[in-house]
């Protein structure tokens, strides 16, 4: 089983959401801690495309969007940002610069 840990502003993120929204992305990502890292790792997930050095991963929560970068060995899940998905990348490609 897989840790959720979060970023303090993937925190905040989820603060300022509508509590319903923010309820249902807090349900979907704890989820995750069902991952099996030899088999379907990659089920409600997919590899972030344009940052091949961070190994960064992406869900769809509505029209919300999760960042995270997944710790096998160390079996943890760290959610980085949170965000709509109009926006998320440019908040993402910011971060990283």
């Amino acid at each position: 089983m897989y840790d959720i840990k979060y970023s303090p502003g993937s925190l905040k993120d989820l603060e300022r959401l509508p509590k319903i929204i923010a309820q249902n992305i807090f349900n979907t990502l704890h989820e995750f801690r069902e991952i099996d890292s030899k088999s379907n790792k990659n089920l409600f997930f997919e590899p972030l495309e344009g940052f091949p050095k961070e190994k960064l991963f992406k869900t769809r929560i509505g029209s919300y969007r999760a960042i995270f970068k997944i710790f096998h060995d160390e079996k943890i899940v760290y959610i980085i940002l949170i965000d709509n998905r109009r926006v998320i990348y440019r908040r993402l490609k910011k971060m990283l610069k």
